[in-house]
């Protein structure tokens, strides 16, 4: 019984390995086709239609949401076309007194404006913007978070663009940043999941994997599939659910900025929400009525965290495999050898691609991995966790 057992240990390990090798495999042809390239879109026609922008806002300061505003107001978009709903939770005094000081920002922009309070009890960022939806009558709907920036004085108008040639949602560029070693670990991230995975998941699914910030909608696509979905991560879920609508997304090659977490502990809440969110969808997609094919699809997509939790495995084994070399299989030993190596040896890559990262990030950044791989199999086997809001840095200053 034992014995069964822990070769079907062996057995899962090999599968998490073999995540990694896909991911690998994935990345290499990313870079190698160019697939940032084909990923992200860039229309040349620039439509304008009425859109309702909605932001979220939930223990907000007054330097974040400006920010926020700042960006909106400075769009290269007809003014009488915007209305913009700002929904803060009953009771967020700090959100509430900043959005009614900065207002000023939006209004003497053109904009219909309006401050909207969510009654309790206060879930998820999704159920703030369902409730704020029901407000809009516009056919467009753009979604931005506060502390966002955008530099793209024409994303309006291109994720419009997007939207009239006859997709149903626009996911943008998402960049995370600032001072600090935490800070350039979410720059790494992100950098590298828009400039690598991301396009090279888009390719496979022929959809991609949209993130929360900047997105725009059509307001009757998200009703028919009843709403954002009330989930830690929202915005992974809709892929899935635009998948079993027949529903259709893109990605606009425009850039959102915002704030890195602002310490450790904010880094760690964020990446428990974010994986236990995307396991979620891991097990949604393998319970679905989906197509085999679309579902192996989707299900290597929603596998993103098991690469890192490869990485924390495998420095595991080798020592395991030294210390006690007759304990686990020669192949798993050398098989977390090149885990290993490939993870040691991303800086000299990042160097290559001409990603600038300070020699003691690029020193940290295995040690990083392979504690968010650890914090990765917490998430899993985590019952439940809480919608935590993560504080980030103010001092990004994208240029």
């Amino acid at each position: 019984m034992i014995y069964d057992f822990i070769w079907v240990f062996w057995i899962l390990i090999g599968i998490i390995f073999t995540v990694h090798g896909i991911y690998t495999g994935l990345s290499f042809r990313s870079i190698n086709a160019k697939l940032k390239r084909k990923a992200w879109k860039r229309p040349r026609r620039k439509t304008v239609a009425p859109i309702c922008l909605i932001v979220p806002l939930y223990k907000e300061d007054k330097e974040s949401v400006s920010k926020t505003f700042i960006s909106i107001a400075e769009q290269d978009y007809p003014s009488e076309l915007v209305k913009a709903i700002v929904v803060v939770e009953q009771g967020d005094k700090s959100s509430f007194d900043a959005a009614e000081e900065k207002l000023d920002i939006l209004k003497e922009a053109g904009f219909n404006t309006e401050i909207i309070i969510k009654p309790p009890p206060r879930s998820t960022k999704a159920s703030a913007m369902n409730f704020a939806i029901t407000q809009a009558s516009e056919p467009y709907v753009g979604i931005y978070d506060g502390g966002d920036v955008v530099n793209d004085k024409q994303q309006f108008r291109r994720a419009v663009s997007l939207l009239a040639s006859g997709y149903d949602g626009v996911g943008m560029r998402v960049i995370r940043g600032g001072s600090g070693v935490v800070s350039t670990f979410s720059w790494i991230d992100t950098t590298m999941w828009c400039d690598v995975t991301l396009p090279a998941l888009t390719c496979l699914l022929n959809t991609p994997l949209a993130s929360g910030e900047g997105l725009f909608v059509r307001k009757d696509a998200i009703e028919a599939i009843g709403g954002f979905p009330n989930s830690l991560t929202e915005d992974s879920q809709l892929t899935l659910l635009f998948a079993q609508s027949g529903l259709k997304m893109a990605l606009l090659d425009s850039d959102v900025y915002e704030g890195a977490p602002r310490d450790l502990n904010n880094l760690i809440r964020q990446k428990l929400r974010w994986h236990k969110g995307i396991f979620f969808c891991l097990r949604q997609t393998l319970l679905s009525k989906l197509p085999i094919r679309r579902k192996l699809e989707l299900a290597i997509a929603y596998s993103a965290p098991i690469v890192l939790v490869a990485i924390a495995l495998s420095f595991f084994m080798i020592v395991l495999g030294v210390l006690e070399p007759h304990v686990i299989p020669n192949y798993l030993f050398w098989w977390s050898i090149i885990v290993t190596v490939s993870t040691l040896t991303a800086p000299i890559y990042m160097a290559r691609a001409r990603y600038s990262i300070t020699f003691k990030s690029s020193l940290l950044l295995p040690l990083y991995w392979f504690s968010v791989g650890i914090l990765t199999v917490y998430a899993f086997f985590s019952p439940k966790i809480q919608w935590y809001k993560t504080m980030r840095r103010s001092d990004f200053t994208p240029s």
